[in-house]
């Protein structure tokens, strides 16, 4: 189990290694996090993001992340998030995360483990919200965000008419 833990940690941490901040952190306007294209798959996108709310300090921080570009159309959205707490340096209380009003759920097997299982969202922006209460000696976290587009009918339509002319041809082969 804790193999299990620590390859879930390191593998977490190498996906947010080359995230950025955006939106809202702490009152403090940052660039969007830009969605990266899957380059064998056009229609995946992928993009990490992490931050150490206000070290120091204690009380409430609540951070907004904005992804871009926007949706064009409908697409299936997933995620994960891990609260890091390593050697016991820094600690986020209570953490509650939501992706367009959609929330993360916490794990019950691995502490600090918050996951978005595939959800079906409309066109328009991404808007990722995360909560918490943060101790006097600060805290950090990070995840990754994984789009992937919904296929318009056309596809499926262009699909069944390859099919279709397949079963026609097999049909005129087999009278012959």
């Amino acid at each position: 189990m804790k193999l299990k833990f620590i390859a879930l940690a390191a593998m977490l941490a190498g996906s947010i290694a080359t995230g950025a901040h955006a939106g809202t952190i702490n009152g403090v306007n940052t660039p969007d996090i830009v969605l990266k294209q899957n380059s064998t798959n056009s229609d995946y996108w992928t993009a990490g993001f992490s931050n150490v709310p206000v070290n120091g300090s204690t009380g409430t921080f609540t951070d907004i992340f904005t992804f871009t570009p926007e949706l064009t159309g409908p697409a299936f959205a997933s995620g994960a998030l891990i609260n890091f707490s390593l050697f016991d340096y820094g600690d986020l209380r209570s953490i509650t995360a939501t992706l367009n009003n959609n929330a993360f759920t916490a794990s019950s097997t691995v502490p600090g483990l918050f996951t978005l299982d595939p959800v079906l969202l409309g066109a328009g922006p991404l808007t990722l919200t995360i909560s918490g209460i943060v101790s006097s000696a600060g805290g950090s976290y990070g995840g990754n965000l994984n789009v992937l587009a919904v296929p318009e009918p056309e596809t499926y339509a262009m699909m069944l008419g390859g099919l279709g002319l397949l079963g026609f041809m097999a049909r005129r082969r087999k009278k012959n």
